[in-house]
């Protein structure tokens, strides 16, 4: 069992799990592999002076060197795997020439791999950029700022959808991207994660916005909000097999190492205020433009952002284009049993189209950075 006092099980469940704990070839590997990019983040993050990191990256080499993890090259299917935990640990470990020639093999031929989903494309980028084979994967195209003014309509998977590609593209926030709406794109994540109770989307998606550089009112917002999950991580920390949930203290220790980091000292988090950033969250999944713009004007009050202005105007943009198809509120019919009134629509999109217009005719936000 963890002790519940560590807040960072890290060390702690990679011991345990390479020393027996994990059972099945299949959870072997993948717990390797996310126990090496851990070890990997744990040292750019600041943990380097810890003594638990050099037993951590002593086991995994051993693990690396053993004859289970080396026959996995007999199935070139699996060559990403195999590589994935050694480029992780490229840099702290001794070279093993095996992967060494395997990690050249599959620079020349990642290429010529047909149909490669875009999602394992960039992992494959990112496994070469650590062992020092290629660039760090692209995250931004110029598709993608329309794309992500949808957050509002975001499902699981297209959330982690960004939080990967954006752990990806700039080394576990190492490279921080000069983009404008990265950061409150992924405010938006964590604040649906929130209101599911997804901990271990919430914890990803806090650790990617706290290295989004973030304003300070900020990291006290998402400090706010990750209080909420601690129930449930000490529930978790007293399991007596804690490596069935693994994964998930596994992405808290990411979080918990990130916001050490990023903390401000002496500051103390006002439990209501990550509710401005889920209330937000939550009128944007409604059908009233009131209460669009007033969960708009209660988040720029405290982390000012063009990009939730953006947002505002794509969702009452799309609610007035599907009211005029006279669609929108189908499943209000249906349960109802009856029609609406006549005129309901055109009165809606007018309502609609007056907030949108004010939206559309406000300036900016000035930022609130270091005030």
């Amino acid at each position: 069992m963890i002790d519940p006092s560590d807040d960072s099980p890290f060390f702690r469940l990679v011991l345990d799990g390479l020393n027996g704990a994990v059972t099945g070839a299949a959870a072997r590997d993948k717990f390797l592999c996310e126990s090496a990019i851990m070890a990997r983040a744990a040292h750019v993050l600041g943990s380097k002076q810890d003594s638990r990191l050099d037993a951590v990256i002593a086991l995994l080499e051993k693990q690396l060197n053993s004859s289970h993890q080396i026959s996995l090259a007999d199935n070139s299917l699996r060559i990403a795997e195999l590589l994935y935990p050694y480029a992780a640990l490229s840099n702290y470990i001794g070279r093993i020439q095996f992967y060494e020639i395997w990690l050249d093999e599959f620079a020349r031929v990642r290429q010529f791999i047909p149909d490669r989903p875009k999602f394992l494309d960039c992992e494959d980028q990112f496994i070469l950029y650590m062992a020092g084979r290629s660039k760090l994967p692209a995250l931004v195209s110029d598709s993608w700022h329309s794309f992500y003014k949808r957050a509002y309509d975001f499902n699981v998977e297209q959330c982690y959808v960004l939080t990967h590609r954006y752990m990806y593209s700039t080394d576990f926030g190492q490279h921080a991207l000069a983009v404008s709406w990265i950061a409150p794109a992924l405010l938006i994540i964590a604040g649906k994660s929130a209101l599911w109770g997804n901990f271990d989307l919430f914890f990803e998606s806090a650790f990617c916005a706290l290295s989004a550089n973030l304003d300070p009112h900020e990291v006290l917002l998402i400090d706010s909000l990750s209080r909420m999950f601690m129930p449930q991580l000490k529930s978790m920390l007293k399991q007596d097999d804690v490596q069935s949930v693994y994964h998930e203290l596994f992405v808290y220790s990411l979080f918990k190492m990130q916001r050490d980091r990023v903390f401000l000292s002496g500051t103390t988090s006002n439990a209501s205020r990550g509710k401005l950033l889920t209330n937000f969250v939550a009128s944007l999944a409604s059908k009233s433009p009131d209460k669009i713009v007033q969960g708009l004007r209660a988040i720029q009050s405290v982390c000012p952002r063009t990009f939730y202005n953006e947002v505002c105007i794509e969702k009452l943009s799309w609610l007035s284009a599907t009211a005029g198809m006279k669609t929108l509120f189908e499943k209000e019919i249906r349960s109802a049993g009856r029609e609406l009134e006549p005129g309901v629509y055109d009165e809606y999109r007018r309502l609609v189209n007056v907030e949108f217009e004010k939206l559309r005719s406000l300036p900016a936000p000035e930022p609130l950075m270091h005030r």
